[in-house]
Parts: C-alpha cells; structure tokens; sequence
C-alpha cells in the first residue's frame, strides 16, 4: 500500500495547532515539516535536522489536507525526498560481518546523490557523530554499505541485524542513521 501523501501536501492535525507539511511519505511512515508562527516552516533554516515524523496510518486517521506548498527547489536539493526511506534491511547479518558477506545481501545500485552522511551508534544504542560519504560519480549501495560497516564500531544489544534509515539533514547534507533490521520506530521488512 502506497502513501496518498506527495511532498509539500499541507495537513490539520486533531494533536496540534500549527500545519505540517509532508517531506516525503510511504505506506509505514511520513516525514514532515511543522509551520512555526513567526517563523515559517521549520526545516527553512535549519542546517542540521533530524526530520518529524510519524505513522503513516495514523497521519490518514489524525489529519485532513488543508493545501499544498511545493517544496522549492532548493528544498529539493536539501531534504532530498527522491533518496529512499530506509534501506538494506536484513535479519540475518550484522555490522561485524566482513564486507564481502554484506555486499553479496543486495545487488549493487546507484543513488542519485554524490554525498551522504551516516550516523553510527554507540554500545548503548545512541547516535555517534555522523560521517559524511562523498563520490562525484554518484554513491552505490556497495560503497554506502561498506563506509557504514566501517564507521559502526560499536555493538549494541537492542539492534540485531543491519538497518540503514533515513535520518533528516546533517550540514544541508541527506544523513542516514544505522541500526538494526527493524528500525528504531519498530518498522520491519
């Protein structure tokens, strides 16, 4: 099931005042931006963000669209709603494993993005300093994949397998968090 959602949709929520606007949405999760009275919408000025968000399911039974405010195109370039949500979920492997036994789980692919940042946890489960991943001709899987095994140092009893997820912006760049095979907001394969 798809999400009815596109970005820059407007909603009125029962839990709170202020609008939203989507980021990005699909059937388990949307991202979402909140409008601030004098302010404008949150994610304007930010430069480091990690982005709202909430069920997918219970957005449809909370909300109503009430317009629609395209994202810009330098809100394009900056929140990236083109790059996955969440990717190379697997139970059966872990941040330890050599990067050859990671690299065989998922056929190699090509983002449309030539830097990201990756954020790491440490032994008890919180959010390392992230690193950021450059490549000019365009980041794969395999390279996402491999400086994500390299920077996850730490093991954490809460994550069992391996989970790259959408996080919001670290520096104007799109930043993934790691963790486990299901994610943090509980959301599996």
């Amino acid at each position: 099931m798809a999400s009815e959602y596109t970005p820059g949709d407007v909603l009125a929520v029962k839990w709170d005042t202020r609008a939203i606007r989507v980021i990005q949405a699909d059937a388990s999760e949307t991202f979402y931006d909140v409008e601030w009275d004098q302010h404008g919408w949150g994610l304007e000025r930010a430069r480091t963000a990690i982005f709202y968000r909430m069920r997918t399911d219970y957005l449809k039974e909370t909300s109503r669209i009430v317009g629609s405010q395209p994202l810009s195109s330098k809100e394009l370039e900056k929140l990236r709603p083109d790059l996955p949500m969440r990717l190379f979920q697997h139970r059966a492997a872990d941040w330890s494993d050599s990067a050859e036994d990671l690299a065989v789980l998922e056929p190699d692919t090509r983002f449309r993005a030539r830097q990201l940042e990756i954020i790491p946890f440490g032994t008890k489960g919180g959010a390392l300093k992230a690193h950021r991943i450059v490549d000019d001709g365009g980041l794969t899987l395999r390279r996402l994949v491999e400086e994500a095994r390299r920077v996850q140092q730490a093991a954490c009893a809460e994550v069992s397998g391996v989970g790259i997820y959408r996080s919001g912006i670290v520096g104007n760049i799109p930043s993934y968090y790691l963790w486990g095979a299901v994610d943090r907001a509980g959301h599996v394969p």
